[in-house]
């Protein structure tokens, strides 16, 4: 339980270090509407990132990290702190179940639901402009019909 809270004040000074607020009723970042953001990019990068956590190469999944989040986060804590933590809740990943996207302040946010094992998991990656992870969330444990 310790572990768990150390995490969540780990994350929560990450977001607060990087500016960024969630906001769901915020217009969208910049002077971009929601139509021109490019989500495929940030879809897909935070794909990459849940499937470099998937497959153990944590070192490739902090790669994508900006510079405070690599610094707050290194390898081995995204390993025990987030993802370890994230497989003993809701069991091996399986799939991407479904994604939504927003943008607050400057910041283009991916919510990834994903099938494990034992249930969903909902995972708030935030990104910079340039792609790089600025933050990163575990949103809740969905019950999700596991097949």
């Amino acid at each position: 339980m310790k572990k768990l809270f150390i995490t969540f004040i780990i994350l929560i000074l990450i977001l607060s270090i990087g500016g960024c607020t969630e906001n769901k009723n915020d217009s969208a970042a910049d002077n971009n509407s929601e139509e021109q953001i490019d989500w495929g990019k940030y879809n897909g990068r935070a794909d990459e990132f849940v499937h470099a956590m998937a497959n153990g190469d944590f070192d490739a999944a902090v790669a994508m990290f900006d510079a405070t989040m690599a610094q707050v986060l290194p390898a081995s804590a995204l390993q025990s702190d987030v993802w370890d933590l994230v497989c003993a809740n809701a069991g091996a990943f399986i799939e991407f179940y479904e994604k939504e996207n927003q943008a607050v302040d400057g910041y283009y946010i991916c919510f990834i639901t994903s099938r494990h094992e034992n249930t969903g998991v909902k995972l708030r990656v935030v990104f910079s402009e340039n792609t790089l992870i600025a933050g990163l969330f575990i949103e809740d444990y969905p019950a999700i019909q596991v097949e």
